[in-house]
């Protein structure tokens, strides 16, 4: 299938592990898993906005207050799990280490 990494070879009749942990990306690429678990090789954002304005700000659904939907990916990429937006704002509840400090 056409964006799937390739993984390590699994037992015949084992149950194929959905995460990143035995996945190998070409150069520049990092693993990620969408909302399915499914592993896919992506390229990570080079470059956010340093400082997009307050209005641009998301909340993820892990609950952190990204700068902006670029921020989210980008921290989604390099953990190597989707993070969906749950909303555009600040996160209304206590927020973890990623918020931006006012």
């Amino acid at each position: 299938m056409a964006g799937l990494c390739e993984g390590g070879n699994e037992p015949p009749g084992s149950l194929k592990a959905s995460s990143c942990d035995r996945i190998r990306c070409p150069a520049g690429k990092h693993c990620l898993l969408d909302q399915n678990l499914s592993p896919h090789c992506v390229k990570c954002a080079q470059r956010c906005p340093p400082r997009p304005a307050a209005s641009r700000q998301v909340c993820g659904t892990d609950g952190v207050t990204y700068q902006s939907a670029c921020h989210l990916q980008e921290a989604a990429c390099h953990k190597g799990k989707a993070i969906p937006v749950a909303y555009k704002g600040r996160c209304k509840h206590i927020l973890r280490h990623h918020t931006m400090k006012e």
